[in-house]
């Protein structure tokens, strides 16, 4: 598998964009399914532990219920009951999920890699998205389908948890998710059915939006990159990710002036099938041990597969492209 990644590394940087077949890169482990059927899971995140980052583990999400972590073989490590997250996010040992009409807050015991619960923040959106941020404070942004966004500053010390609102605006239309990038001070959102849209993610920066690409249907329509349902979002080395539903692939841009970068698949391996119908994704470049040692691309799978059999969701790890 390295040397498949690095041979189609060594390829894109080669070729030249007008000239390069969308690459299919194999799904090397698939995650435990989530406990319900049916559209049940649908985002995703990562913490990442930094003194051994092959203990890093993954916290998907399952909207009937739970709030799941899986080590990085795909084995389950914990479930949270009574949660209903539809969108979860990271932040040093901080995490944060959607759950019903707020937020909860949840720390991570770095002894035993073990979600706590700290406290619960109630919003003024129902929120299906939520993307954290670390500027001068930690942010949450909570993303709704009625088209808005809440910001709120947090502080967590210890077992105690503050949250102050920042800010709050219509963006547009149905959202879906968010993510926000610490180095670049940006805060992408995706709207379902128009596009993706940068902001500027400290409160004290405006409203003022850039749209870096519109969405496409299936049937035409705009002339973009993406194809609706444009879903999920990830930042990791110098790429932003999306997560393009309608055509069944991921699109890569340029983190710092979003120009586009390409697209790929995530297809079957011998042992683990792909990602059909993703929702939310996650990434890293940072090296999580012999089997990620260039860094993880993480989606959820809606269609998950074992040979003629449907499975319920679940989640599959690919070795990032960088």
């Amino acid at each position: 598998m390295r040397l498949f990644a690095a041979f189609l590394t060594f390829i894109l940087i080669l070729t030249p964009k007008a000239a390069r077949a969308e690459p299919v890169t194999d799904a090397l482990v698939e995650t435990t399914p989530v406990e319900h059927s049916a559209s049940a899971a649908i985002d995703v995140a990562l913490w990442v532990d930094t003194a051994k980052p092959r203990r890093s583990i993954v916290i998907g999400t399952d909207q009937k219920g739970p709030l799941e972590t899986y080590d990085l073989s795909g084995r389950r490590l914990q479930r949270i009951s009574a949660v209903y997250p539809t969108g979860v996010d990271v932040r040093g040992n901080v995490v944060v999920a959607t759950s019903g009409h707020g937020l909860k807050v949840f720390t991570v015991d770095t002894k035993s890699r073990r979600l706590v619960f700290r406290a619960g923040i109630p919003t003024g959106v129902t929120p299906y998205g939520v993307c954290l941020y670390r500027g001068t404070s930690l942010y949450a942004f909570a993303t709704s389908v009625g088209g808005r966004v809440e910001q709120w500053r947090l502080s967590v010390n210890g077992t105690r948890v503050t949250a102050q609102a920042a800010r709050t605006w219509k963006v547009g239309t149905r959202l879906d998710t968010c993510v926000a990038d610490d180095r670049e001070g940006a805060l992408y959102v995706s709207e379902r059915r128009f596009g993706i849209s940068r902001y500027r993610a400290d409160p004290a920066g405006g409203l003022r939006r850039k749209v870096i690409d519109r969405a496409k249907t299936r049937w035409g329509g705009k002339d973009g990159k993406v194809t609706a349902d444009l879903e999920g979002l990830a930042i990791a080395g110098d790429r932003l990710y999306a997560t393009s539903q309608g055509s069944t692939d991921f699109v890569a841009y340029d983190r710092v002036s979003n120009t586009y970068e390409g697209r790929f698949r995530v297809g079957n391996s011998r042992h683990v099938d792909g990602c059909q119908d993703t929702v939310g994704i996650e990434a890293t470049s940072r090296a999580l041990g012999p089997r990620f040692p260039t860094g993880v691309f993480i989606c959820h799978d809606g269609y998950n597969q074992d040979g003629s059999t449907v499975e319920r969701e679940n989640f599959k790890l690919v070795p990032l492209i960088r």
